[in-house]
């Protein structure tokens, strides 16, 4: 048991993750049959599961955040949705379940994109300068409002892959998005 906590402990630092805490709630794999049929779809994926308090959810002693544990739950009914057969047998109720939150998930993030002009004077300077720099057929930019706290945000997303996007407020955010946009360019340069 002391020796499985260890691992469990490591492979978490290794991806960046301390051990949660006591008081932190870690949902246990052996829960997630029958979470998985919908209920996690119903219930907003990884975000329904932060709103219930829930950082972590440990497979097979690995411990994912709930973002991770959407992004491979996505990944498993995407492959399942294109044909290929995977190691874990499907419920369809999750794949209803999950098609119905992806409708909604996509008309919400259309509807929560404004034009950049509905900027204010500081986010308006820092979207101008994003898009001087950026390629602009790669990714589009537009307004929008932070999920947590209702702000507006440049919201910058990649149009070949729209779930990766990036949520700007501040220079700072500006100047970290620049430098990995160049370092991306330069790898695909070499």
């Amino acid at each position: 048991m002391v020796l499985e906590t260890a691992a469990s402990q490591q492979s978490a630092e290794e991806r960046g993750y301390v051990r949660p805490l006591l008081h932190e709630l870690v949902l246990d794999g052996l829960c997630l049959n029958a979470l998985r049929q919908q209920r996690f779809w119903n219930n907003g994926a990884s975000a329904g599961m932060l709103a219930h308090g829930l950082l972590f959810v440990d497979l097979d002693e690995v411990l994912f955040t709930p973002q991770e544990y959407e992004q491979y739950r996505r990944q498993v009914l995407e492959c399942a949705l294109a044909g290929h057969s995977g190691k874990e047998p499907l419920d369809d109720r999750e794949m209803h379940a999950y098609l119905a939150w992806l409708a909604l998930h996509s008309e919400a993030r259309e509807a929560s994109e404004v034009s950049l002009s509905q900027l204010s004077p500081l986010l308006s300077d820092l979207s101008s300068q994003l898009a001087e720099q950026i390629d602009r057929r790669r990714f589009k930019l537009c307004a929008s409002q932070h999920p947590g706290s209702g702000e507006e945000v440049i919201r910058v997303i990649e149009r070949q892959y729209p779930d990766n996007d990036w949520l700007l407020w501040t220079q700072e955010h500006v100047s970290l998005r620049l430098g990995v946009y160049y370092a991306q360019e330069e790898e695909s340069d070499s």
